[in-house]
């Protein structure tokens, strides 16, 4: 009972994917992703967040105020004498930061912010590639697969009068079985499609945060947007280090540990605390007004450690850094050599071939039909055929994704603007 209900299935694998399907070009796909996604709306508040931060960083200290007041005179027997002839005090101290500290914590919360947008920018880079990957995988997966299922009809037919001419003892039982034996390859190999394309849907319908099927629609003239241009790999590794986002946080990070640097050395210089007092009968004097100040000795306490330790980490934040150059320049090589590779194997292949191949293997299904093919020519040329079928699309597939391996590599739009 269950391979009858996959048999179903597959045989019936393009009705599946119609149904509760959500028809998107590119663009249309994009633009949920931008409004939807989650990661990306929990990395633009987190951006939100950081900028918050920076308003509190220009914050000054609030001023502390304090107060004595008498609870009992035992002169006179009287509980909280506060009055002319009574006791009270008061203070104010404002704390004043010394040695840039202030201007230090505003430009490492200004950093941190510039981080955060860094980030984000990097992580909408990374899930666009994802996004338009899996939409060009869904895309030629199912080009492929109406052609595994018309296919599939058709052989089904073709064994169908087969059995009933080898049931009447016309043709050889064997010759049945070499075509099921087709057959069962065949839809093997879309068993397996169907599972690629259930895959990718996945992947497209968390990042659009879609519950339907996307079934892609590219706009007219799409593809012809995917052209090499004329780069070089020098200009494309400038590119890609004044572009990508991933380098700026390696360069934003070296930043931030020279400014937490810089503020862990103004740390070390004591803040001054200013202020007044009033004193009514308990000072030296009757209303006794005074200024106070305030200031930490730095004997034990230097920030020694600290210091040191933003030393070392600014030290492993270049070395990062200079990492992150060396891998940014050597994928631009790579994913420079792939698009060159993939696009002349694109351009051998005869752009009127899927027509001819079209047509060829029609005639070989009715000439086969009229016996006027040998089995074994037929069962070589209709393997032959989805073989090539199946590269090709997956030649087309890897065309378009390595053009957006580029284009994520540098960083930038160069193809598909």
């Amino acid at each position: 009972m269950r391979w009858i209900i996959l048999a179903v299935l597959f045989a019936s694998a393009p009705d599946l994917f119609a149904y509760d399907t959500l028809r998107l070009s590119l663009e249309d796909a994009e633009a949920r992703f931008l409004k939807n996604n989650l990661m990306v709306l929990a990395e633009q508040y987190n951006v939100e967040a950081q900028a918050a931060l920076v308003a509190q960083a220009r914050l000054w200290a609030n001023p502390r105020l304090t107060a004595e007041i008498n609870a009992y005179n035992p002169q006179k027997d009287e509980y909280f004498d506060v009055g002319k002839q009574g006791q009270k005090a008061f203070a104010i101290e404002q704390l004043i930061y010394l040695g840039g500290k202030r201007k230090n914590q505003i430009a490492l919360a200004r950093q941190n912010a510039e981080l955060a947008s860094f980030e984000l920018e990097d992580l909408l880079r990374n899930l666009k590639l994802q996004l338009r990957e899996s939409y060009y995988s869904i895309y030629y997966d199912q080009q492929t697969l109406r052609r595994y299922t018309h296919q599939l009809e058709l052989l089904s037919s073709i064994i169908t009068a087969y059995q009933i001419q080898s049931d009447k003892g016309n043709i050889p039982l064997k010759e049945v079985l070499r075509l099921k034996a087709v057959y069962y390859r065949l839809n093997n190999d879309k068993t397996t499609l169907i599972n690629n394309i259930l895959d990718e849907q996945s992947t497209l319908k968390v990042l659009l945060r879609e519950e339907n099927f996307v079934e892609p629609v590219p706009t007219e003239g799409f593809f012809e947007k995917y052209a090499p241009g004329v780069y070089t790999e020098n200009e494309l590794t400038a590119q890609a280090l004044t572009s990508r986002p991933d380098y700026k946080i390696a360069q934003g990070e070296v930043r931030y540990a020279e400014l937490n640097h810089r503020l862990q050395r103004s740390m070390a210089v004591p803040d001054v605390t200013l202020g007044g007092a009033y004193d009514q009968r308990g000072g030296a004097f009757v209303n006794q007004v005074g200024v106070t100040m305030g200031i930490d000795l730095p004997v034990l306490n230097r920030n020694q450690g600290n210091i040191k330790s933003t030393q070392y980490t600014l030290q492993r934040t270049t070395s990062e850094r200079d990492n992150k150059k060396l891998e940014i320049t050597s994928q631009v090589q790579s994913a420079l050599q792939k698009l060159i590779r993939v696009e002349e194997e694109f351009r051998t292949i005869d752009q009127s071939f899927t027509r001819d191949f079209e047509s060829l293997n029609e005639g070989v299904i009715k000439n086969f039909q009229k016996r006027n093919v040998s089995l074994l020519e037929f069962v070589d040329f209709f393997e032959s055929y989805n073989e090539s079928l199946q590269a090709l699309n997956e030649l087309r597939k890897a065309r378009l994704q390595s053009y957006e391996e580029l284009n994520n590599t540098v960083g930038t739009e160069l193809f598909n603007k």
